[in-house]
């Protein structure tokens, strides 16, 4: 689905399915994608968990981000700065967090900054509206995670979350896109090479 549209059309589409998921649907593929993320090596060896706030339609990630903290792993949500430019920071609690651009929840002023040039094994939760079968996703618009990451280094690993219902055979990108290096959804974990995915255990 999808291959034809232009990315505004594929946000309000992709929208439109997560907000018609009934809320038990929901709860239980983020059970399910919590259970996948807690067992995979990459998040067990990592030190550090970025995260993010969910708005009220994506896929609920508060219980990852207490089991990373239960397993002492550092925490952090990201920031979204003046100039287009997003900064990652330490939290401990939900309570670290206040109403930020867009109404989305990002950390409290005078949080820890995560420096991403520190070489510390990192797994990063990366949000979308729709992902495809080589990683890329349509997000809303902004840029912020594209830009973000645009050199990423080695040990910060990029994984997507999202429901079934919204990955698809493939999206249009451009060179500025940065496609994700896992996909996980309720289902499956996929893992993906240069223009091509597979799906792994």
């Amino acid at each position: 689905m999808f291959r034809s549209e232009n990315k505004e059309t594929l946000r309000k589409n992709a929208r439109q399915i997560l907000e018609s998921l009934p809320e038990t649907v929901r709860e239980e593929a983020a059970q399910r994608i919590r259970e996948k993320v807690l067992s995979l090596p990459v998040y067990r060896n990592a030190e550090v968990l970025l995260g993010f706030a969910p708005l009220p339609w994506e896929m609920p990630v508060w219980e990852i981000l207490t089991a990373a903290l239960s397993d002492k792993k550092a925490v952090a949500l990201p920031k979204c700065l003046p100039g287009g430019k997003m900064s990652f920071y330490y939290i401990q609690s939900p309570d670290d967090l206040e109403p930020g651009f867009f109404g989305i929840r990002e950390p409290q002023a005078g949080r820890p900054l995560y420096d991403k040039e520190e070489r510390i094994p990192t797994l990063c939760l990366v949000p979308g509206l729709s992902f495809d079968n080589t990683g890329y996703r349509i997000g809303y618009g902004g840029g912020y995670y594209d830009r973000y990451f645009a050199l990423c280094p080695a040990h910060i690993t990029l994984a997507g979350i999202t429901h079934s219902s919204l990955l698809t055979e493939k999206l249009p990108h451009t060179g500025l896109d940065v496609p994700v290096d896992l996909l996980i959804t309720e289902r499956e974990v996929l893992t993906f090479e240069p223009n091509a995915a597979s799906p792994t255990e």
